[in-house]
């Protein structure tokens, strides 16, 4: 399962979002009152997830705590075919990605579409991955955060297709 993601290429209508898992209570940062670093800080893990037109499903630890062009370059440059067309929320760091696959882009603003019910919103089906993910690692809640990729590509392995039924 080590590599089981490595070759997988998205192609078509590619959907692409982030989601977050925190720390271990040892590792995490605090400030110097002793208080834990609010909303998306060093204490919390950013994993990418992308989905296509095939059904293929992408889990890429970013290795950070928030997307910058390197971290999105690095995990998803090599698994996007250029020329495909990007459906995401805007996150600055994708436009590395549209720039240097030559992809076009749908953006949809996170803050208006967060209000939809869900058969109307355009990345519904991006949450529920995110949603399965975050499911699937709270069942298994004492994992080392240093294994974390090696849970999303059994969850990736999980949710894509079989190549021969």
């Amino acid at each position: 399962m080590k590599h089981y993601q490595d070759n997988i290429v998205l192609s078509g209508d590619i959907y692409l979002d982030e989601t977050f898992f925190s720390q271990i209570e040892s590792k995490k940062k605090r400030k110097e009152n002793g208080k834990e670093y609010r909303g998306i800080s060093r204490n919390k893990l950013c994993v990418g997830c992308a989905y296509d037109d095939f059904s293929h499903v992408l889990l890429l630890c970013e290795n950070t705590s928030k997307p910058s062009f390197k971290s999105t370059w690095n995990t998803f440059g090599s698994h996007i075919a250029e020329g495909s067309h990007l459906v995401h929320d805007g996150e600055k760091s994708h436009n590395i990605l549209i720039e240097k696959l030559s992809l076009t882009s749908t953006v949809y603003d996170s803050r208006k579409i967060k209000i939809l019910p869900d058969k109307e919103n355009p990345l519904d089906h991006i949450n529920d991955i995110h949603s399965l993910t975050k499911r699937f690692m709270r069942a298994h809640g004492g994992y080392n955060r240093d294994t974390l990729q090696d849970f999303l590509n059994l969850i990736s392995f999980i949710l894509n297709d079989p190549k021969d039924r």
